[in-house]
């Protein structure tokens, strides 16, 4: 699996009520909320980091490459709007912080994706895989109808898992969409997701917009005028610059 996936072990799912895949169950990933729980260790980039991105696929079942990267784009400015760390996608997924790729996970209705998390040592050059299984009944819904999954969701829910997020424990009673299990109720990001986007990087770096400066006006001049007069339910316009008299 690689460093930083933990499946999701028999006990843990039985703690936190997990079905099977055999049972109808839909979870999100294998991040062991033992190791990465909300509230506990903090796994994370440097605040303030530039992160690239890239997929390794361009289709999953009905979405197409434009539709892929539109949800991603979407995912990850949701990230970035609440705290301090900015994204930009990349084409080539060999210089990429975060590179995600399809493949058979567990078959339907069970795990629907899995993502590494930043642990250790990380450097401006980690990198982390994350996986999509592909055959689940994938497409993009508000409201997701039954037997569809919805992936912005569970794109976003992977995202927090890159930004170092781990599940949201059972005694956290809060809704957040980095609980272990998929919502067809809870779509973006909640505000236990956003806090704890704020614990690790801080609030989102404000710029201020730039403003265009006023043309100073010649000494005895007026700035220019506009007056607008309606007279038998039409409307008269002049407009013009006027001088003062010496």
């Amino acid at each position: 699996m690689g460093e930083g996936f933990d499946m999701l072990s028999a006990e843990l799912a039985e703690l936190y009520g997990i079905r099977s895949a055999l049972e109808g169950g839909l979870v999100f990933c294998g991040v062991s909320e033992e190791q990465f729980a909300i509230n506990g260790r903090t796994y994370q980039w440097p605040p303030g980091a530039h992160l690239t991105w890239s997929l390794g696929f361009s289709r999953l079942g009905p979405l197409s490459d434009l539709d892929l990267k539109q949800a991603y784009t979407e995912a990850f400015a949701e990230i970035a709007g609440c705290c301090h760390v900015t994204h930009e996608y990349v084409s080539n997924a060999r210089v990429a912080n975060i590179i995600v790729n399809v493949q058979r996970l567990d078959g339907p209705s069970g795990v629907l994706a899995d993502m590494q998390i930043p642990v250790g040592n990380v450097l401006p050059s980690t990198q982390l895989q994350g996986r999509i299984d592909d055959s689940e009944a994938w497409g993009l819904f508000e409201n997701p109808p039954p037997g569809k999954i919805d992936f912005y969701r569970v794109a976003l829910h992977e995202l927090l898992h890159a930004h170092g997020l781990g599940h949201k424990p059972v005694d956290v009673r809060e809704p957040a969409l980095i609980a272990p299990m998929y919502d067809r109720s809870i779509r973006n990001l909640q505000p236990a997701d956003k806090a704890e986007l704020v614990r690790r990087y801080g609030q989102p770096k404000v710029t201020a917009t730039p403003t265009t400066p006023v043309p100073a006006v010649p000494p005895g001049v007026k700035p220019p005028v506009k007056l607008e007069v309606t007279l038998g339910g039409q409307v008269w316009i002049a407009e013009g610059t006027l001088k003062l008299k010496q």
